[in-house]
């Protein structure tokens, strides 16, 4: 049964929480540092109003997010009620947190270009346009004014989205996103059509989530209202500064994009059991969609012609490809989103896998490498890769249960040693290990072995992305009530 829609305050929701802003091609990622607070509270105050909200569609747009390191430039320990979760309090670099996500060896912070050090970074402000004049213009209406408010900018990182619309590997991006109740997207299902088929229904059921799982404040998966933070201004009043807001993961992932072709070109000639398959097939049932964006469930042995957006996402595993024939049970695609095939009891998975879902608004950097894989000017690798951005409620229960449990759990679904292929990593004490890779075939499945690694780790951070009320009560702190 499908329940009532809840009222969502679209006004007072930063949009990249809820848009994409896939119009928008353009986009840089500046972090940033605070030093003095009450310039740093004016500085905030003076840009409110150019932050970009979710109930308009713009030609550019202003986002801003904090640090546990920003939050608490601005909010003293005394002044909680409900403080921010752990996971964002402490941090992406600890020890703890480079095991749950697998940044040990290849992927150690040490390596990392930003994000090393919890104390480096305060915020983080993200700018959207419709083409580079737009964009530099506005970066600059804001950073000029950096230095009369003492901050500083750490880094900039340049990003668009690639004119084939795909991330460097070769493949869609972004295809299967959450439906939220309550917000926009809803609109893109017609729920009269779906419930005409059991199928259908199980397919809207897997992909319409609570709000409560991405923004705070809303009731998620579980059927709660999960606390969010609150703080006391110098009178005692109490003030919801997490209502509205949403925790954002921001990963640079390095992706060694001749590697994988040059492995898979490798596996092509050399492998026996893919005389007959092309290197499309090989890299597609790693990846677990094809090129265009088509499921390997709806379409296990060719391509085919690319469906529209509302037919792309229409499967389920355990109903068409219980044992991984079509898409391999350890692929990328379906390692991180299992929908139904996670336990015996496919209504149960379908349960499970909702309260572990993620919004992702990433972004690809550097130029695309050639299909030739011709590096070009001396045969030097320059950075390519994907900033993976997403959005939840619950760092520890959705992303980061995603990478531990799911992408870097060699035994996920009764597979013996399969990791996922292209994000997930494998450790032997620590040390990077080449994992193997199982695609379910008959009569004989067929085999990857010693797959180097592909993507690599070179920054990160947890951020908290207030609401837009949320930003003139931070703004406001130190002034007198």
């Amino acid at each position: 049964m499908i329940m009532s829609t809840p009222t969502i305050d679209h006004a007072d929701i930063q949009g990249i929480v809820i848009r994409s802003y896939k119009d928008l091609a353009e986009a840089c990622y500046v972090m940033i540092d605070f030093a003095d607070v009450k310039k740093s509270c004016k500085w905030l105050k003076s840009i409110i109003n150019r932050i970009t909200p979710a109930s308009i569609k713009p030609q550019f747009a202003l986002q801003i997010a904090f640090t546990s390191k920003g939050v608490s430039h601005f909010i003293s320990d005394d002044q909680y009620v409900e403080p921010f979760s752990r996971e964002f309090l402490e941090g992406m670099v600890t020890p703890e947190r480079s095991r749950i996500l697998g940044d040990l060896d290849t992927n150690d912070p040490v390596k990392w270009n930003w994000g090393q050090n919890n104390e480096s970074i305060g915020g983080v402000l993200m700018f959207f346009a419709e083409n580079v004049e737009i964009l530099e213009r506005n970066y600059r209406n804001i950073v000029d004014d950096f230095e009369i408010y003492n901050i500083q900018e750490v880094i900039r990182l340049n990003s668009q989205i690639l004119p084939s619309g795909k991330e460097h590997f070769g493949f869609r991006d972004g295809v299967s996103q959450p439906l939220i109740r309550g917000l926009e997207k809803e609109e893109e299902l017609s729920l009269q059509k779906a419930s005409t088929l059991l199928q259908d229904k199980k397919v809207v059921m897997d992909n319409y989530i609570n709000p409560g799982e991405f923004i705070l404040g809303y009731e998620n998966e579980y059927g709660q209202v999960p606390s969010y933070p609150t703080i006391t201004n110098v009178i005692g009043d109490k003030l919801n500064i997490g209502l509205n807001g949403s925790y954002m993961v921001f990963r640079q992932m390095n992706q060694d994009v001749k590697t994988f072709w040059e492995y898979i070109y490798n596996q092509k000639q050399s492998n026996p059991s893919f005389k007959d398959k092309d290197a499309i097939y090989i890299a597609s049932k790693l990846m677990g969609r094809w090129p265009n964006g088509n499921s390997l469930t709806d379409n296990p042995e060719e391509e085919g012609e690319v469906l529209p957006n509302d037919k792309i996402n229409n499967f389920l595993y355990k109903s068409q490809d219980q044992f991984g024939f079509g898409c391999p049970i350890g692929s990328h695609v379906r390692k991180t989103n299992p929908r139904d095939g996670i336990d015996s009891d496919p209504d149960k998975s379908i349960q499970v896998s909702k309260r572990h879902r993620i919004l992702r608004r990433g972004r690809t950097f550097g130029t695309p490498l050639s299909e030739s894989l011709n590096l070009g000017k001396n045969n030097k690798e320059i950075d390519r890769g994907l900033y993976f951005i997403c959005f939840n409620s619950n760092i520890g229960r959705q992303f980061e249960f995603i990478q531990q449990t799911w992408s870097n759990n060699g035994k996920f679904d009764d597979l013996y040693n399969d990791v996922d292929p292209i994000t997930g990593v494998s450790f032997t004490k620590g040390k990077y290990v080449p994992c193997q890779f199982t695609i379910q075939s008959q009569p004989f499945r067929k085999s990857l072995k010693d797959i180097p690694q592909f993507v690599f780790i070179r920054g990160g951070a947890y951020f908290f992305v207030p609401g837009i009320k949320a930003l003139e009560i931070i703004a406001s702190i130190h002034s007198k009530y």
